[in-house]
């Protein structure tokens, strides 16, 4: 139901796929660049401390909210899957290239105003 990986400073990649993950935290991890964490129960992760990551594979799961604005780097975002997870708040102007998102979310800079 969760991991302690603060001492992991240096990891770059973290494929955690269908657990029962309910917390994450991420912040020590700074150099991480690929999260895979689809088919967990979180609610919530704060990525505000992983500038350098570029692909971010989070489906099903039970997330309420997702903020990827720090995150200026990622490339990939899939968080399709999400049932309570409606907006998606990027930086204005922050261009990802690859996004799967289900039909009822949507990606915006100003989520929850």
């Amino acid at each position: 139901q969760s991991l302690d990986i603060n001492e992991a400073e240096n990891l770059k990649g973290l494929n955690l796929t269908t657990n029962q993950l309910t917390d994450l935290s991420l912040s020590s991890n700074t150099q991480l660049e690929t999260l895979v964490i689809s088919n967990n129960s979180l609610k919530q992760i704060e990525l505000s401390q992983n500038p350098e990551l570029k692909y971010l594979y989070a489906s099903t799961n039970a997330f309420t909210n997702l903020d990827v604005s720090q995150n200026q780097k990622l490339v990939d975002l899939r968080v399709d899957r999400n049932p309570s997870l409606s907006c998606i708040n990027i930086e204005e102007g922050q261009e990802i290239l690859t996004v799967r998102i289900s039909e009822y979310q949507e990606i915006r800079s100003d989520c929850g105003e």
